[in-house]
């Protein structure tokens, strides 16, 4: 992604290591592991990024973005009868999320619909094309309740607001488009539905990344300037949140400003 390609920049990656130093990681040994049913990674992990996005709304004070599946609908503005299909496909399961909003229920036939979300996601990310067709396996169905049965819930309830699926206005549009997974009350934490149980430099680097556009443009459209003090991954195949103070991996306050300028001048020439 392009906020992480701005970092690994020449002019940057010295800096980096200047700025900010790796936290250790230490999870859990006694974690339990979600293994996946069927071969369809990608798809469960959008999915489960949607549902726990939809969770989060429905246990706390929060703001959402208009769904990446949402924008798909501009990207088929010339494909009249795809654009109609998604349409109602989206239309038909808002109606379902507003009801699982009230009561809290956990549907079949809304898990399967997160899925085919899921799947028009892939649509937009890949360019317009589209998928074979919009059904969706038993296995994956499975997977996504098997997941969904570890999530933490307290964890994931907070008395401050929640942004789901955040921009950060300029800086975003800065580099060519950024949006985080989820901010919940002071943290910024980004979903990882994967088998490995390690935290590497790149996910370290995204994380850096949204954090400093988000010092440089905060949230979108929201007028009050949210401050973040902690980073995080969510693990969702061991239902593991690890999470690491921003003050315990800066260097100095000094070096930072000094980051934050050079990454502004870098992701301007990328513009």
């Amino acid at each position: 992604m392009a906020v992480n390609r701005i970092i690994k920049t020449n002019r940057l990656k010295e800096e980096f290591d200047k700025t900010f130093k790796i936290p250790e990681f230490h999870p859990k040994e006694d974690l339990e592991f979600v293994p996946p049913i069927s071969e369809n990674y990608t798809l469960i992990g959008t999915a489960f990024d949607y549902f726990l996005r939809f969770y989060i709304a429905r246990n706390n004070n929060s703001k959402d973005t208009s769904w990446i599946s949402e924008k798909t609908l501009n990207m088929l503005k010339y494909q009249k009868i795809s654009k109609l299909k998604l349409k109602n496909i989206i239309s038909d399961f808002k109606k379902q999320y507003n009801k699982y909003l009230e009561t809290g229920l956990i549907e079949e036939s809304f898990l399967n619909n997160t899925l085919v979300l899921a799947k028009i996601d892939g649509i937009f990310r890949s360019g317009g094309i589209m998928p074979e067709n919009f059904e969706t396996d038993e296995r994956d169905i499975e997977d996504l309740k098997n997941l969904i049965s570890i999530i933490p819930p307290d964890k994931f309830k907070t008395e401050k607001l929640c942004f789901l699926n955040p921009d950060f206005g300029n800086a975003s549009l800065m580099v060519g488009g950024g949006d985080a997974d989820i901010i919940i009350g002071d943290s910024l934490i980004d979903i990882k539905t994967t088998k490995e149980l390690k935290f590497s430099r790149e996910y370290f680097i995204q994380l850096i990344s949204y954090y400093i556009l988000n010092k440089i443009g905060g949230i979108g459209d929201y007028k009050e300037k949210i401050e973040i003090n902690k980073l995080g991954i969510y693990f969702s195949r061991y239902g593991y949140l690890y999470e690491f103070n921003i003050k315990d991996i800066i260097i100095s306050d000094e070096q930072l400003e000094k980051f934050i300028d050079l990454y502004i001048d870098v992701a301007q020439g990328f513009a």
